[in-house]
């Protein structure tokens, strides 16, 4: 058994304000505390009585091991099973977290959201964010967006920074106030990347706000001291503009002249004694358009109504700002990896990053996701072409 997977089988998030009974409390603040021996004591009896949470403490004693012997994960796995069956939601999720990983179990997705959705209807909320995102996604279950926002809501208000972030884009471009409340939900709790956002936001002038520069400038701030280190180059950019808008205008410098439409005929030109300079001759002007080549990622209109429209894609982040897509690159080793292209939405003009290789369908599209970087691979939505192609509007 691996380090990892004791993890696994060991107490995730739990935390109770629910007064126990007198046995029970002794079984839940003995094991809390390493008094392994005597805690077995106090829960054994409670495990054998059906007592979800003592089975839960009891599969966390197996697994750390008795007065120095060496953990017995069969006993603590049995436990870990006998707690989710009597719905204690701590329990459910964890044994949902051993079937999403695959590392005791073969994967099992739809055996992992049937846990992650009785920890949720337990009242666990961590389970209630893991149900939303499943169903947002259609991990083990089929995509319900209403089921996964009922989940992902019950989470948020619970104070969940991943559900109220999610919450946050899911809505950002219909209803633009209920995201920018859950944006500001999370950064109340030190969310770093709401943080980015909300700089994002108010250096634009989105989802309704007024532009406030020097606002964006201190929750860039804010997110660069949380660790955000993708919100530092968003900051430098917003210090340089501010700079460059408190500057008086400046004149602008008339341009050279690259090219003559045309030279006189010599005999049109008038008659001097003076000696004319010799005159430099330019290339004529023409009616073709001179381009930059287009960057690395970028792709335009063209490029994505020639998509198959059937296949499935990827999509990571929409992003306001070209610099911040390619510090996401950057930060994400997806050089070259990636496409991305401009479109209006109801946040206005934004940057939509898709990975850049594709599948037939759903299934093998997640398993594409699995060479993600962990950080990102569970926050993806995958799409047809075809509604990517149908939603599309131009920038303005």
């Amino acid at each position: 058994m691996t380090r990892s997977l004791i993890t696994l089988l060991l107490f995730v998030s739990f935390s109770s304000g629910v007064q126990a009974a007198p046995q029970l409390q002794l079984c839940r603040d003995l094991s809390q505390a390493g008094k392994l021996s005597e805690a077995l004591q106090h829960c054994q009896p409670l495990a054998e009585q059906g007592d979800g949470e003592a089975s839960f403490w009891l599969s966390n004693i197996h697994t750390l091991g008795i007065n120095g012997q060496a953990p017995d994960l069969d006993k603590a796995l049995a436990e870990l099973t006998r707690a989710a069956e009597a719905n204690y939601g701590p329990a459910c999720f964890n044994l949902a977290s051993l079937y999403d990983r695959g590392e005791l179990f073969e994967r099992s997705p739809r055996t992992a959201f049937h846990w992650y959705l009785r920890g949720a209807e337990a009242g666990h909320v961590p389970s209630q964010a893991q149900t939303g995102n499943a169903y947002l996604k259609g991990v083990g279950t089929e995509i319900d967006f209403d089921q996964a926002r009922i989940w992902l809501t019950k989470a948020a208000e619970a104070d969940d920074q991943g559900a109220q972030i999610t919450l946050a884009i899911l809505v950002r471009a219909t209803e633009p106030q209920l995201s920018m409340f859950w944006y500001q939900k999370a950064a109340q709790q030190g969310n770093s990347f709401a943080f980015h956002e909300l700089a994002e936001i108010y250096a634009d002038g989105l989802l309704g706000q007024q532009q406030d520069l020097p606002k964006a400038i201190l929750y860039a701030r804010k997110s660069v001291r949380l660790g955000r280190s993708a919100s530092q180059f968003l900051l430098d950019q917003l210090l340089l503009r501010q700079h460059q808008e408190s500057k008086v205008p400046v004149k602008p410098v008339p341009q050279a002249v690259t090219a003559v439409e045309s030279v006189a005929p010599q005999s049109q030109a008038p008659q001097s004694q003076t000696p004319q300079q010799p005159q430099i001759k330019t290339a004529p002007t023409t009616n073709v358009r001179v381009t930059e080549p287009s960057q690395p990622g970028l792709r335009d209109e063209a490029w994505l109504m020639a998509q198959p429209p059937e296949r499935y894609v990827a999509q990571l982040i929409q992003l306001s700002r070209e610099t911040a897509v390619r510090q996401f690159i950057k930060d994400n080793a997806l050089q070259g990896k990636v496409d991305y292209f401009r479109a209006r939405t109801g946040a206005g003009n934004v940057y939509v990053v898709l990975y850049a290789e594709t599948a037939a369908d759903r299934s093998s599209a997640l398993k594409l996701t699995e060479r993600l970087p962990e950080a990102i691979s569970k926050g993806v939505w995958l799409r047809r072409f075809g509604a990517i192609q149908s939603s599309f509007v131009p920038v303005e």
